[in-house]
C-alpha cells in the first residue's frame, strides 16, 4: 500500500472518530456512487447495443437501396434488348 494513501486513510479514520458523522456520510456516499456506477454501466451497455443496431440498420438500408437502384437499370436493359431483338 502506498504511504500517501495509508496516511490519508488513517487521517480519515481519525477524523471519523471525532464524532462529526463523516463515517456514516462516507458510507452513504460510497453506496450511492456504487449504485450510480451500476446504472452507468447498464446505460453504457445499452448505448453500445443501440450503436450496433444503428450500424446494422445502415448496412441493411444500403443493401436495399442498392437493390432498389438496380431494378430500373435491369428493366431498362431488358426493354432495350427486347426492342433490339424485335427490331431485326
Amino acid at each position: 500500500m502506498d504511504f500517501r494513501y495509508r496516511h490519508r486513510t488513517e487521517r480519515r479514520h481519525a477524523m471519523a472518530s471525532v464524532g462529526d458523522g463523516w463515517d456514516q456520510y462516507q458510507k452513504l456516499v460510497m453506496e450511492k456512487l456504487e449504485r450510480y456506477d451500476g446504472k452507468f454501466s447498464n446505460i453504457d451497455s445499452k448505448l453500445t447495443q443501440i450503436q450496433i443496431d444503428i450500424a446494422t440498420l445502415k448496412v441493411k438500408a444500403g443493401v436495399w437501396g442498392g437493390i432498389a437502384g438496380l431494378v430500373p437499370v435491369v428493366l431498362a436493359l431488358v426493354l432495350f434488348f427486347v426492342t433490339q431483338s424485335t427490331a431485326k
